[in-house]
């Protein structure tokens, strides 16, 4: 059983299994004997970041909060699916 990303991926390209992943991983994980393949039926999913309370001040999460939100404004301003190329660059 894989247990990080990398493990799964590595699990893949020895052909024990195959793993659903995001458009992105294409571009930014390619891998010798992988083949990334379009599931065009499938219904989008959504990722959500979460913090405590008590967390909501702290450096990290601040940063997190503000990139986070710049990229939603990028994604916005894009009719561009891929927006995250260029959201990528754009944390503060």
């Amino acid at each position: 059983m894989a247990t990080t990303f990398e493990s799964s991926v590595s699990a893949v390209s020895q052909g024990h299994g195959m793993r659903f992943v995001s458009v992105a991983c294409r571009e930014l994980f390619p891998r010798p004997g992988i083949r990334y393949v379009d599931v065009i039926d499938a219904p989008p999913c959504t990722a959500l970041l979460a913090w405590s309370a008590e967390r909501r001040d702290m450096p990290g999460v601040v940063a997190l909060r503000r990139a986070a939100a710049d990229m939603a404004v990028s994604m916005s301003d894009s009719p561009d699916p891929h927006w995250w190329h260029t959201a990528r660059g754009s944390a503060r």
